[in-house]
């Protein structure tokens, strides 16, 4: 049970942490837009933009949502954990087939023991007295042993100990079938990491510098009156994109590790 709140803690609080950094990513696009939008009311006043190019400004860039709350927080590295063998002892299911299996090698040794029926053996003991004219008293003992043999005595009880083994055999298998699947969970796991981890890299080393540096100067364009402004919002838009998803590339990758560690580690002795 402490494995498995570990496990929702570290899921919430990631989630948590990607909505706070979601905020910050909006609140920079709108500080921006409004000093655009300052920038082309001024060119609106001196002549040089139209009303429409504002009013489409205006329609585009919207209006600054209420921020009712406050999240600080930071990501850890984006580390790829080492590999490590799973840790079937966490899993509820897992621990329910192993008492299972327990029970039913119980009920096979039972089933087994009974293949015999049960042998009887008895002992008596009787004494007699009787007068015995002109002899006297005539005593008398008899010492008895009795053995009883059901027929037939070996019933082997075949029916009810193959039950019992055919019961025993299906939960083992469905114990190794639950390991195997958390194996591929595991693998698969792992294998979203090193993806994550590759699409993380690009967007943060190669993609979104690049575009930020393409985004700067179409800005200054845009602001000297080179460029149309609709050009300018269609570069924020792309942007944004890129840096929502590389803030879901991250929430997931955490995810994912938080899942792995989920599979192969005990969360409730975990500290870090």
């Amino acid at each position: 049970m402490a494995h498995q709140k570990v496990m929702e803690a570290m899921e919430s609080a990631t989630r948590w942490l990607a909505l706070h950094e979601r905020q910050q990513i909006l609140k920079e696009q709108i500080t921006l837009a409004q000093e655009l939008y300052a920038t082309l009311k001024e060119q609106q006043e001196r002549g040089e933009r139209s009303q429409l190019d504002l009013s489409l400004a205006d329609m585009q860039m919207g209006q600054q949502a209420e921020e009712p709350f406050r999240l600080e927080a930071i990501w850890k590295p984006m580390a790829i954990p080492s590999a490590s063998p799973l840790n079937t002892a966490n899993h509820p299911a897992f621990g329910v087939l192993h008492t299972e299996a327990d029970i039913h090698r119980t009920m096979v040794a039972l089933e087994q023991s009974r293949k015999w029926q049960d042998w009887t053996l008895g002992l008596s003991h009787q004494r007699s007295v009787n007068e015995d004219e002109p002899f006297g008293l005539e005593r008398n003992r008899w010492l008895g042993f009795q053995l009883s043999i059901p027929l037939p005595w070996w019933q082997k009880n075949q029916g009810a100990v193959a039950a019992s083994q055919a019961n025993l055999k299906k939960t083992e298998a469905s114990a190794e079938a639950l390991k195997l699947q958390m194996e591929n969970d595991a693998d698969s796991t792992m294998a979203r990491l090193i993806q994550g981890r590759a699409q993380y890299l690009m967007l943060q080393d190669e993609l979104i510098p690049n575009r930020e540096k393409h985004h700067r100067s179409l800005e200054r364009a845009v602001r000297a009156g080179e460029r149309p402004m609709e050009s300018l919002i269609t570069s924020m838009e792309g942007f944004l994109t890129l840096k929502l998803s590389l803030l879901e590339v991250i929430e997931t990758f955490h995810l994912n590790h938080y899942r792995y560690l989920y599979l192969t580690q005990d969360l409730s002795r975990h500290h870090d």
